[in-house]
């Protein structure tokens, strides 16, 4: 999984349509009939839904080399979503009976796709495993360290730096709770001295003491970070 599905995915949608969005600007909207199945190129895309208050919650980040809308052009369920642009971002896009028909041919492309979708899962699951028992600081800690997972890279003395930028409003979006909630959880992990915020990017600086704080709720141990 990684390159090689990236590699076959990259050759496929380089003949299709490139499309691009600036920083803010909505992709997809929730209750709407997508275009067409994406593949993103370059930038970050949150998967999101809001509710009928104006809370948001983002349900998952898109990094380059990712699918979506999956759910829609896979499972055949309408969309519920809206995925939005977090920062300047390069696409492709194609039919959506085109992508099956490839997944059909490349049955390698469809098992790696299956990897990543069951992985993503597991740290879907783990979020709202504290968002319904755990406390804000864990759930911010849930947030950050599936951030780390999933955007980060390892630095000298087993540091991890997260690389997308977050605001505190993102994070909060991720934990299931308010902006302020959430900033007042931030400090106390960085007087802690647990990460350390550095122009909107979060440095984990202990990440063992990050996982006791997820693992002490849950009671259940979670997968490390992956070497970088």
């Amino acid at each position: 999984m990684g390159k090689t599905f990236e590699a076959k995915l990259n050759i496929y949608f380089s003949k299709h349509k490139k499309v691009t969005f600036k920083k803010g600007n909505t992709i997809i909207r929730a209750g709407e009939e997508p275009s067409g199945a994406f593949f993103l190129k370059k930038g970050y895309v949150k998967m999101s839904y809001i509710f009928e208050n104006g809370v948001e919650i983002i349900f998952n980040i898109f990094k380059p080399g990712s699918l979506f809308p999956i759910i829609w052009f896979v499972g055949g369920v309408d969309n519920s979503y809206n995925y939005q642009a977090m920062t300047d971002v390069e696409l492709y896009k194609s039919k959506k009976s085109e992508v099956i028909k490839m997944l059909d041919e490349n049955p390698d492309v469809l098992f790696d796709l299956t990897k990543r979708l069951v992985i993503g899962f597991d740290g879907l699951l783990l979020n709202i495993r504290h968002i319904l028992f755990g406390n804000s600081v864990t759930r911010v800690c849930s947030a950050i360290y599936i951030m780390a997972k999933r955007f980060g890279k390892k630095r000298l003395g087993g540091k991890v730096l997260v690389e997308i930028k977050l605001t505190h409003q993102d994070i909060a979006n991720l934990s299931g709770i308010t902006r302020e909630t959430a900033s007042i959880a931030i400090k106390k992990l960085e007087r802690q001295g647990v990460i350390t915020q550095k122009k909107g990017y979060i440095l984990v600086n202990n990440i063992k003491k990050l996982e006791k704080s997820i693992t002490d709720v849950s009671n259940v141990s979670i997968s490390p970070i992956p070497d970088a």
